[in-house]
Order: C-alpha cells, then sequence, then structure tokens
C-alpha cells in the first residue's frame, strides 16, 4: 500500500513523463502500480465537494468580519472578568517566599 505523499509523487510523475513506464523508474514501483495510481486519481477528480458544516453561516461571519473590521469577540463579554483572572493569575505568580519561584495557588 502506498502512502499518500508516494501516490501524489507518482501522480506528479506520472504527468511530468506522461508514460506509466517512465513514471514506475522515477518512483522505483512498477509501471502497473502506477496505472492502478493514477486511475484512481482521475476517477475521484470529478467527485463533488462535501458540505461542510459551518457553510450555513459563513455569509454571516464574513458580514461580522466585514462590520468589525475584523475584530470578533464573544457575545456579551466585556473582558472586565478575564482581565480580573488574568491578573489574579499574574498576581499569584509573582508572589512566592524569596527563593525566585513562582508559587501555584
Amino acid at each position: 500500500m502506498k502512502t499518500v505523499r508516494e501516490r501524489m509523487d507518482i501522480i506528479s510523475a506520472y504527468r511530468e513523463v506522461g508514460s506509466y513506464r517512465g513514471a514506475a523508474e522515477i518512483c522505483s514501483t512498477t509501471h502497473r502500480t502506477v496505472k492502478r495510481v493514477v486511475e484512481a486519481a482521475e476517477s475521484t477528480e470529478g467527485v463533488a465537494e462535501v458540505a461542510h458544516n459551518y457553510d450555513s453561516v459563513s455569509d454571516l461571519v464574513a458580514q461580522r468580519v466585514e462590520k468589525t473590521k475584523g475584530r470578533i469577540t464573544a457575545a456579551g463579554s466585556t473582558g472586565r472578568r478575564n482581565a480580573s483572572v488574568s491578573r489574579q493569575h499574574q498576581l499569584s505568580l509573582t508572589e512566592g517566599d524569596g527563593d525566585g519561584k513562582a508559587v501555584h495557588r
């Protein structure tokens, strides 16, 4: 079984030289393997694009990014609570018993 990287190398070599045997020589494999990999790749090129779970909200996100010039925050968060938690964390790290090591509480 060929890895994804090996299959991509085989397809690239085939497109470069245009023959199964030439690509097989470049990739150190057989011409039959090159043919199998190339045909498998060509059969999947016409596959429809898979829908993503975020497709339904992509327009909304684009509108919000444009409206806020890229500064999107969590809804309802003022940042005040986060700042106090961060400050408390900093204070707990700077307090110690004088040996220079942080004390986590």
